[in-house]
C-alpha cells in the first residue's frame, strides 16, 4: 500500500530485504509519501534521523 501511495512499482518490495539497499529504497518511498500529501520531499529523508522517525509518518498522515 505504501509504495501504491508513493507511485513506485510493487517489485521494489524485494529490494527491501536486500541490506543497505533497503535504507535507500524506503527513503525513496517515504520521499514519494511526502510528495503525494503535497508536502516538500525532505520529509522522507527525515525517516532516518533517529526519534524524528517516529513522528514524521504521523505529520504526513495527518497534517492538513
Amino acid at each position: 500500500m505504501i509504495l501504491i501511495i508513493a507511485k513506485n512499482p510493487i517489485w521494489w518490495i524485494i529490494l527491501c530485504f536486500i541490506p543497505l539497499v533497503n535504507i535507500v529504497i524506503l527513503i525513496i518511498v517515504w520521499m514519494g509519501i511526502a510528495e503525494a500529501r503535497n508536502k516538500p520531499n525532505w520529509w522522507g529523508i527525515l525517516i532516518i534521523v533517529p526519534f524524528v522517525g517516529l513522528i514524521v509518518p504521523g505529520y504526513l498522515a495527518w497534517a492538513d
